[in-house]
């Protein structure tokens, strides 16, 4: 995610990077915003300590997640090695969800767009 300004004017703001997720089963989220960094390294490092091994993750297709054949899959990721993880991951720019599979992330989409805007009506100082 990268704040952006029009024509080159006003203030520049650093890349950001916002990783996050939500239990399916007990619907608790997190989130965590990073700066700089947007290497595949600094997403495993991220995933390890965030998500518990051997836990199922549904991705949007995102280069980070790409193994060395090509292939978007976390279970043979070296940086990930004996984590246990499963992945599924859905492609945006051909679907919203994965016609093979039913994968899908709309619903961690849906509590950022919430906490997005709780965050910036609190930094504009707007009660509710």
């Amino acid at each position: 995610m990268k704040k952006k300004t029009k024509y080159n004017r006003g203030t520049r703001h650093e890349d950001y990077w916002l990783f996050g997720g939500v239990d399916r089963t007990t619907k608790q989220w997190f989130g965590v915003v990073t700066f700089g960094d947007r290497t595949k390294p600094t997403l495993m490092a991220l995933i390890k300590k965030h998500i518990r091994p051997g836990t199922h993750i549904i991705t949007d297709k995102f280069g980070s997640d790409v193994s060395t054949n090509q292939q978007h899959t976390l279970a043979n990721n070296d940086l990930l090695a004996g984590m246990r993880y499963t992945n599924s991951w859905v492609n945006h720019s051909e679907n919203f969800v994965n016609p093979r599979n039913g994968a899908h992330t709309q619903q961690i989409e849906g509590v950022w767009e919430v906490r997005k805007k709780q965050y910036i009506k609190a930094m504009r100082g707007v009660r509710k």
